[in-house]
């Protein structure tokens, strides 16, 4: 977090943690948070992040990041959430991700209606045009 989050609070923006209490006895708390939420688990952590954010944007990462945009999507496909649900697609990274929802619409098992809502950007130029067309 902490490169993105010096990006974002160099060219005068803010930035908002929300770590469950575990991260920070493990000292895992980044020091120039404009506002920090501490749960009590991932559980309400994710609770918390949903609840907060008017965009999602999932960057390559582990497990804990495809359980957590996962959610997202399911909601935005669910139509529970009315927020852009963007996978930066950083050098092919989500390219079978895209692949299984293409998948799921030629197996009838979801559609392009259910799917709108979830992008794939390529380059975060495509990150920011997606924001300003929501």
């Amino acid at each position: 977090m902490g490169e993105l989050a010096e990006s974002v609070l160099d060219a005068g923006g803010s930035v908002t943690g929300v770590e469950p209490q575990f991260f920070i006895d493990a000292g895992y708390e980044y020091d120039r948070l404009t506002k920090l939420f501490v749960t009590k688990d991932m559980a309400e952590r994710k609770s918390k992040m949903i609840e907060l954010g008017e965009a999602f944007i999932a960057f390559p990462g582990g497990t804990g990041t495809l359980e957590e945009i996962t959610e997202v999507m399911s909601k935005v496909s669910l139509k529970h959430l009315a927020a852009p649900c963007i996978l930066y697609n950083l050098n092919g990274y989500c390219n079978d991700l895209k692949a299984l929802l293409a998948h799921m619409i030629e197996k009838g098992l979801s559609s392009e209606e259910r799917q709108a809502g979830i992008y794939f950007a390529e380059k975060l130029e495509d990150i920011k045009q997606i924001l300003k067309s929501e």
